[in-house]
């Protein structure tokens, strides 16, 4: 065998090793990211289900009607849970039908006191985006920033593309408490609670570099939180959006 054949070879070989290496890899972090979505769902449902319960002890009295609106959506939350119990992403359309179900349950809990709007392009409906990553945003919303102030507020979620970048944008901002700086730097440093922290170590592990998130805050005018990760279509999605 010449010098060039047993060169041609090796380089071959360096090829095929560095090619299941990045196999490995993306299994790896496949993996990690499955179980950090265990994880989360482990902190936040039975934190969740309490407070449903709560509401629904309570509505099933004063408003069976309301009662009843409460069990169809967290009948649909739970049986989506467990239909993506094994996958660490879902689309955009589906997470965002999941966070509709849950602000509808928390708008029945606070009645008057929570509003919400939603503004989303179509096109972003079809984005890959990591399993439950929204709903623990929007209770921060909800439990840190609307439900403090006596007259309530509103929450707005917003999602766009950013064709320029082939970026993915979700904005989720409320008219709430907000924060002071020395919290808000809390925040940014990565000290937060369980929720936004969370979502800012799965978007690391499945983006790396190329995801941020962005928290600003204002004491007694809101908080706003962008999140940026590249657009990465499904093949397929779930039935247009409705509810949000």
């Amino acid at each position: 065998m010449s010098s060039f054949q047993v060169l041609t070879a090796q380089t071959e070989e360096q090829q095929v090793a560095l090619v299941e290496s990045h196999r490995q890899a993306a299994e790896l972090r496949e993996l990690a990211a499955r179980a950090e979505t265990s994880a989360l769902r482990a902190q936040i449902n039975p934190h969740f289900l309490y407070n449903a319960l709560n509401t629904l002890a309570y509505l099933t009295e004063e408003d069976p009607a309301a009662a009843r609106r409460v069990v169809e959506k967290l009948a649909r939350i739970f049986r989506r849970t467990l239909e993506r119990s094994a996958d660490a992403t879902t689309t955009l359309a589906e997470e965002l039908e999941f966070v509709a179900d849950y602000l509808a349950i928390e708008c029945e809990r606070f009645d008057d006191v929570l509003h919400v709007k939603s503004f989303i392009e179509p096109e972003t409906l079809r984005a890959r985006v990591p399993t439950m990553m929204l709903q623990p945003l929007a209770e921060n919303a909800v439990k840190h920033g609307i439900c403090p102030v006596a007259n309530g507020g509103t929450l707005i979620v917003r999602t766009s593309l950013v064709r320029s970048s082939n970026r993915l944008r979700i904005v989720l901002e409320d008219d709430g408490r907000g924060m002071d700086d020395s919290r808000l730097a809390e925040v940014a440093g990565g000290n937060a609670g369980v929720g936004i922290t969370n979502v800012r170590d799965r978007l690391q592990l499945q983006y790396g570099d190329r995801a941020s998130v962005t928290v600003s805050s204002e004491l007694g005018k809101g908080t706003s939180v962008v999140l940026e990760f590249p657009y990465e279509p499904a093949d397929t999605i779930a039935g247009a959006l409705s509810r949000v």
